[in-house]
């Protein structure tokens, strides 16, 4: 097991950090437990500390295959959705970014717009939203039924 040495400063994060490398020190026991759905993974410290995960399906599973990779500018306010179902709801207001091979903007950002729907793994904070936009890479995918056959797992 590896664990950053970056220092991180917030002392509430570094000391749990530093809990949980000590706890990884001695070869810690893992075990997959693949016979429920979904399966679990046990990992067991020498000290006999335990650390439960439970498997869920992938986005490639759950949506039938391999996304587009898109990267969406978050403006820092939310926006009023015309949604005629729910007239107060607020949603992310967004527009698309590109870049090259090298990690630099390319071309000009499209036009900014309500997006009505969550983003997988993001959440709007209002830290952001005080100072600047955030930028979101996210996988796209078409819904479609997924391949039971060909389950994938992220943890």
């Amino acid at each position: 097991m590896m664990h950053t040495m970056v220092a991180c400063p917030e002392p509430t994060l570094m000391a749990l950090d530093d809990a949980i490398g000590k706890r990884l020190r001695n070869a810690p026991t893992l075990t997959l437990q693949t016979g429920g759905d979904p399966p679990q993974l046990k990992l067991v410290t020498g000290d006999g500390d335990t650390l439960q995960f439970t498997g869920r399906p992938t986005a490639d599973t759950r949506y039938g295959g391999k996304g587009e990779t898109q990267f969406l500018e978050v403006a820092a306010q939310t926006v009023s959705c015309s949604h005629p179902l729910m007239p107060a709801q607020q949603c992310l207001k967004v527009r698309e970014r590109h870049y090259g091979a090298h990690g630099l903007a390319v071309g000009r950002p499209e036009e900014w717009q309500p997006l009505n729907q969550d983003i997988e793994g993001y959440t709007h904070q209002s830290v952001c939203a005080a100072c600047c936009e955030c930028i979101v890479t996210q996988s796209r995918t078409r819904h479609r039924t997924p391949r039971p056959a060909r389950t994938c797992w992220i943890w």
